[in-house]
């Protein structure tokens, strides 16, 4: 990291705005350098990205989660048992620019089971 940034990559015009440290956690166990990667104010209890919802249709799975900054991107990965191998990046559905608010992504892929995350990051 350099001169502008902390160790996690947090950049300091950031933590000297919300007034905090990467370490700050409001209360909810997010800490704040992992909100600034979500876009969201440190500050804020509870304001954290999450899924809230998953469906299934024919068409395949659907992965619906909240907020989506315009300002990030976001990699919807799956898999089919959690204690068994890891998690792998759902086909067309990696690095995708946020939307704001709410936001969907889709796997068309069929299984009987899967588990799904959301990952966000900064850069595609």
């Amino acid at each position: 990291m350099g001169f502008y940034t902390q160790p996690q990559g947090t950049p300091n015009w950031w933590l000297d705005h919300h007034g905090v440290t990467e370490g700050y956690n409001a209360g909810d166990g997010v800490a704040a350098w992992r909100k600034y990667v979500m876009d969201v104010a440190p500050t804020v209890p509870d304001n954290y990205l999450r899924v809230t919802a998953i469906s299934n249709a024919p068409t395949g799975t659907a992965v619906a989660f909240t907020p989506a900054s315009t300002r990030r991107y976001y990699t919807l990965t799956r898999r089919d048992d959690l204690t068994a191998g890891g998690w792998s990046n759902v086909a067309g559905q990696v690095g995708v620019p946020g939307i704001g608010g709410d936001q969907t992504m889709r796997d068309t892929n069929s299984a009987a089971r899967a588990f799904y995350r959301v990952k966000v990051t900064v850069t595609p």
